[in-house]
């Protein structure tokens, strides 16, 4: 048995040994720490106007690529990817990150009530929420009279003709208030035949080859249904390999732990127990962005990983110390 392999992109990868059937191991390579991250983002979703686990998820390895896919907004606490992006990719630069989107504008939505809005060099613009196909500005044709586009900024209705004044306009917006832990989790539908939330790791392998092997789910881990999910596919990917999930304490004064003496009792209270979770307490700064500290730890250990050539990092030590532990070499 070896223990490392050429990558297909020149570096050396991380070999773990999956079950045994009949007389052979499964052995498969993967760049060091692949994140798997679960969480909502709006921007993408309003542009494209569908649902990003429909059929399929993002995976990025710059932030030019992230944003690019998937759009950004500074409102962490509404969109939980966006923290991942910035962290993993202006911060650290370290890694890829496949991205699991749960925002379904066709679910997690409300309608904005008709209003008069000014008009500035003919046009209008919305808030990034707003959904394109949902506009409409009365006594007007949308394709005829205006064209409805995504600026950097906002959504910009914009009237084929030179027009000025005010317009009424109404129109639908993604709210990320409507997702719950329920579209973290996720699972398999029946009648759509479709995989969502953190069911979507089991996919990762068959199209790309490649394993995660931290699970973040910023915003959400603290919860100890989402934290149990995490765990479970944590402890079986695909029926073969392993991973960690990298959880967060709930830092709420009303339902959380707000001192490091009262994490102990608040872990054991929400049964965060299990080998393959990272509790991270509390959250952190850097300058007026605050982070949870799952985030933090996840890019560190993959910058720490990466940080040698041919990723001789941690993760491959240790599994060279693993494989001596089981007498694999």
């Amino acid at each position: 048995f070896f223990l490392l392999a050429q990558h297909s992109h020149h570096d050396m990868g991380l070999v773990r040994f999956g079950r045994f059937y009949s007389f052979w191991p499964h052995i498969v390579v993967f760049s060091v720490n692949f994140r798997f991250i679960v969480g909502d983002m709006a921007v993408e979703e309003c542009r494209n106007q569908h649902h990003v686990a429909d059929p399929h998820y993002r995976q990025a390895s710059s932030y030019a690529e992230a944003v690019q896919a998937l759009g950004y907004s500074d409102d962490w606490k509404k969109y939980s990817l966006c923290e991942e992006i910035y962290t993993a990719f202006t911060l650290f630069n370290s890694a890829q990150v496949f991205f699991v989107n749960v925002l379904d504008p066709k679910k997690h939505k409300k309608t904005v009530a008709e209003k008069e809005m000014d008009v500035a060099d003919s046009q209008i613009e919305l808030p990034l929420e707003a959904i394109a196909g949902s506009v409409e500005v009365t006594g007007k044709t949308a394709g005829e009279d205006y064209e409805v586009f995504y600026g950097d900024t906002a959504c910009i209705v914009e009237f084929l003709k030179e027009t000025t004044g005010k317009a009424n306009v109404k129109y639908d917006a993604v709210d990320p208030t409507q997702v719950t832990k329920s579209d973290i989790i996720g699972g398999y539908s029946v009648s759509t035949h479709k995989t969502t939330g953190l069911e979507l790791i089991n996919s990762v392998f068959p199209r790309f080859t490649k394993v995660p092997d931290l699970i973040l789910c910023p915003n959400w881990s603290h919860d100890p249904e989402v934290a149990a999910v995490m765990s479970a596919k944590a402890e079986n990917i695909n029926g073969l390999f392993e991973a960690e999930a990298i959880l967060d304490v709930d830092c709420t004064e009303e339902t959380g732990a707000i001192y490091y003496t009262e994490v102990p009792e608040w872990k054991k209270k929400k049964n965060f127990t299990k080998k393959t979770e990272i509790l991270c307490f509390p959250k952190v700064a850097l300058g007026d962005r605050v982070f949870n500290l799952s985030t933090q730890l996840a890019a560190s250990i993959s910058a720490v990983d990466n940080a040698t050539a041919y990723g001789d990092g941690i993760a491959n030590k240790l599994a060279l110390v693993k494989a001596e532990e089981n007498s694999l070499i």
